[in-house]
């Protein structure tokens, strides 16, 4: 396949490969400000897993009838699972509080 815009855009691999990395991402950081935490990096990643729902049924719908499109959704839905379980969102802090009051 050709290395261009319109390409990899029309590519449903590409597509699915999109959305599990992004949702893979996103449970990382999720995971991650649970862990430690820090409720601004957890909704960092819950923002970008809002993201690839909306790409899901905004891009890969249209592709509808493909395989990637089948993996692409089960793929995501079962992330969304793990962040679920394993991932709760931190309880607000003081230094949340203060962050925002600093403005950072």
């Amino acid at each position: 396949m050709p290395f261009t815009l319109e390409r990899l855009a029309a590519s449903t691999v590409f597509q699915t490969a999109l959305s599990i990395v992004w949702s893979a991402t996103g449970l990382g950081a999720m995971v991650g400000g649970a862990r430690a935490e820090r409720r601004v990096m957890w909704i960092a990643g819950a923002t970008l897993m809002g993201a690839v729902v909306l790409k899901l049924f905004l891009v890969d719908l249209g592709n509808s009838g493909t395989l990637e499109r089948i993996v692409s959704f089960l793929g995501v839905g079962l992330l969304l699972l793990v962040v679920g379980y394993f991932a709760p969102v931190p309880p607000r802090t003081d230094r949340d509080v203060l962050a925002r009051s600093d403005g950072g």
